[in-house]
């Protein structure tokens, strides 16, 4: 099975995510282990080094997850759309520095 990720963002205090454009549909090759997909209440933090240095950092804690799952019995594909909360704090605490 192929798996796409889309990766959305829900500022504080908005009522419908955006899309981060730039980390829209990660394509995942079908070896991969979809354990690695983030979970509901994990932090994720996409850096500039993955938006080619030219946006805006994204951090947030996994809101929800949809799948969504398309394609025929021999091509099969997951569409996962992951909605990032704004996570506000000390993300620090998160790991050894």
């Amino acid at each position: 099975m192929k798996y796409i990720v889309d990766f959305q963002y829900l500022a504080a205090g908005e009522t419908h995510p955006v899309d981060i454009v730039e980390a829209k549909q990660l394509e995942l090759a079908s070896a991969y282990d979809p354990s690695y997909i983030p979970n509901v209440g994990d932090y994720v933090a996409f850096g500039n080094s993955l938006l080619d240095y030219q946006r805006e950092h994204y951090y947030g804690k996994v809101r929800s997850r949809l799948f969504t799952y398309y394609g025929s019995p021999e091509d099969p594909v997951c569409e996962v759309t992951i909605v990032l909360q704004q996570a506000d704090g000390d993300w620090s605490v998160l790991r050894k520095k």
